[in-house]
């Protein structure tokens, strides 16, 4: 959930400043959420916190206290994370946080062994159900991997 007050930003580039300066022109804005796909790329430490940073798919850095990346960890996948992020603040400093995350493929394959009890290769290969119900775990990793787009040869 976002909050109401203004956030940072890098004029020049339009990056979230950690910590406003007064030698970076900074464009104040209000808070607001956004859809975002963020790859880990590094961590620091400033004078009493440890930061991790995330990279979008625009190539921007964006800075995240480690209790809201400790939040973010069991949704990540090989360092990636989707879904809905704001803006926080932390004394005088600001960061991402993560709203609401996206299913990852391991989400939906979890689910569908808990729902199908599956706790051995041969309870996949002995029980009907679970090949019957298959097909809304193919849909569901479609939904996420995206589906074929046939090519079609322009028309001569």
């Amino acid at each position: 959930m976002k909050t109401d007050y203004k956030i940072p930003f890098n004029e020049g580039t339009g990056e979230l400043l950690e910590y406003p300066v007064h030698f970076i022109d900074i464009e104040w804005r209000d808070n607001y959420e956004f859809e975002a796909k963020m790859k880990v790329i590094g961590w620091g430490r400033g004078r009493s916190s440890i930061t991790f940073t995330l990279m979008d798919e625009q190539g921007k850095k964006h800075a995240t206290f480690a209790s809201t990346f400790y939040e973010m960890i069991p949704h990540m996948s090989n360092g990636e994370i989707s879904g809905t992020f704001t803006f926080c603040k932390r004394g005088q400093n600001y960061g991402l946080k993560l709203v609401s995350a996206k299913k990852t493929t391991t989400d939906v394959v979890r689910e569908f062994v808990e729902a199908q009890h599956i706790y051995s290769p041969e309870s996949i290969h002995q029980t009907d159900r679970v090949i019957e119900n298959a097909y809304g775990l193919i849909e569901d990793l479609c939904d996420i991997a995206g589906y074929y787009v046939e090519e079609v040869e322009a028309e001569r």
